[in-house]
C-alpha cells in the first residue's frame, strides 16, 4: 500500500507552463472586462447626477420666480434655500468648484449649464 502511495506521489507533476499561460491570459481578459464595466458604471452615474442637478436648478429656478413675481435670479447663489442646500457641482469636472450656470428665456424655458461652457 505505501509503495503504490510513493509510486502516485513520484508520477504526480506540477502544473505545465503551458497550463499556467492559459490561467494568466483568462485572468487578463476578466480584469480587463472588469475595469471596462467599472468605467461603463462611472460615466453612468455621473450621467445621472448632472440629470439630476439639472432638474433642480430648473425647479428651484421656477419656485425662485414664482414666489418673487417672475423676478429671475441673479446666480445659483439666490436659489440656495429654493430647493437647494447648496449648488451643485459639475460631476465631471476636477475642479470642485465647478457649479452650474442657468439662463432663463423669455419664453421661460431655463437653461442650465457648467460654469465656463460655451453658449
Amino acid at each position: 500500500m505505501l509503495k503504490k502511495i510513493r509510486k502516485m506521489l513520484k508520477q504526480q507533476e506540477g502544473f505545465t507552463l503551458v497550463e499556467l499561460m492559459i490561467v494568466v491570459v483568462i485572468l487578463g481578459i476578466l480584469s480587463g472586462i472588469g475595469i471596462q464595466q467599472y468605467g461603463n458604471v462611472q460615466e453612468r452615474a455621473r450621467l445621472g447626477v448632472h440629470d439630476a442637478n439639472k432638474k433642480l436648478i430648473e425647479n428651484a429656478v421656477r419656485m425662485y420666480m414664482l414666489s418673487n413675481g417672475d423676478q429671475e435670479p441673479n446666480d445659483i447663489s439666490d436659489l440656495v434655500g429654493w430647493g437647494l442646500d447648496e449648488a451643485p457641482k459639475y460631476p465631471w469636472t476636477t475642479d470642485p468648484e465647478t457649479e452650474y450656470e442657468f439662463t432663463v428665456e423669455e419664453t421661460g424655458a431655463i437653461t442650465v449649464t457648467p460654469e465656463g461652457a460655451p453658449s
